[in-house]
């Protein structure tokens, strides 16, 4: 607890916890393909897991932000709910695989969390931004942030959402520059729903 409120007062120090986005992709859109590590060292492919289904993609900062817990858990909860309705989940985040297996054992997640290095996907997804020097700076005092990604890049993914077709296209895009806000995964299941009756 007070390791994640020092965490949320590093927030608050910061930028007021708003990144800007590049042109993040939207519905309509094709979802760029990826190949990424789980946290078994296995491959994950998009391509192959829309073979099964819609998939909902969603973006987190890291195991060290207590906003992408709280976010993850609330998935994993619904998490039966999705696949009933054929949908797969995987969570990126641009940490090493060995943080996020941590946050998966400690959380009891039940989907597929993948290591994005160096924000490489993001970046096609046009959700990747970097921290500005001075908040870069404060990120690796408080919490090392070069430890969790395994890289001094400073570069960090915003709040993201998607559903994604079997087609490869994107039905559902929820993007938000504020990390304090987080797609519904009511939304989420909502829209799943929608796209099983066309």
């Amino acid at each position: 607890m007070i390791k994640y409120l020092a965490i949320i007062l590093l927030f608050c120090l910061s930028n007021s916890g708003v990144a800007q986005a590049k042109d993040p992709l939207k519905v309509g859109d094709k979802a760029p393909d990826f190949i990424l590590e789980n946290t078994l060292g296995e491959n994950v492919s998009l391509k192959k897991y829309l073979e099964s289904g819609p998939v909902i993609l969603t973006w987190y900062s890291g195991s060290w932000c207590p906003y992408c817990n709280i976010a993850l858990v609330e998935l994993q909860e619904y998490l039966k709910e999705f696949k009933e309705l054929e949908a797969q989940l995987i969570a990126i985040s641009p940490q090493r695989a060995d943080s996020t297996l941590t946050l998966q054992q400690k959380n009891e997640l039940q989907f597929t969390l993948v290591s994005d290095t160096d924000n490489r996907v993001a970046q096609k997804y046009g959700l990747s931004f970097k921290l500005d020097s001075e908040t870069h700076q404060l990120y690796e005092k408080r919490i090392s942030l070069s430890k969790y990604n395994g890289n001094t890049e400073g570069t960090l993914p915003i709040t993201a959402t998607y559903i994604i077709d079997r087609k490869g296209v994107i039905r559902y895009a929820y993007i938000n520059e504020n990390y304090k806000q987080r797609a519904n995964p009511k939304d989420i299941l909502e829209s799943l729903k929608t796209l099983q009756l066309k």
